[in-house]
């Protein structure tokens, strides 16, 4: 079962982090934070300003919801930009995502922000991560 969490990570914060070369002025805004029994506290950002290699994919892509354990955005962020009050986000992608959640059929991303990203673009290609 998820609960809201007690974060430092709330809904609408826009953060810099150790992006991707390429990706230097992409951003991530907080959707939520959730915690849950076993796995802790699962914040669900938006990222935006990426360059995707894969499905629809393009220079000033983004991606509207992935699920990070906490750890991974701690390991991540570098600078709180500002608070946007009308986060951007897929609230479609978190719905499919807490479904396929609740079933045992979907998890966090315990890496760190760009490596999940090119886990997401090898996964993409069809290629095992090394």
């Amino acid at each position: 079962m998820l609960e809201p969490a007690h974060s430092r990570y709330v809904a609408g914060q826009v953060w810099s982090y150790h992006t991707r070369p390429g990706e230097e002025e992409s951003v991530l805004r907080v959707l939520k934070a959730e915690t849950h029994r076993t796995l802790g506290t699962i914040v669900h950002v938006s990222l935006e300003g990426l360059d995707l290699r894969g499905p629809g994919g393009t220079p000033g892509s983004s991606i509207g919801h992935l699920p990070f354990a906490e750890q991974a955005l701690e390991a991540s962020v570098t600078e709180l930009l500002g608070h946007d009050p009308y986060p951007h986000g897929d609230g479609e992608g978190y719905r499919i995502w807490r479904d396929a959640f609740e079933r045992g059929e979907a998890g966090v991303w315990t890496l760190p922000v760009a490596e999940a990203l090119s886990a997401l673009e090898q996964a993409w290609a069809g290629v095992s991560p090394a």
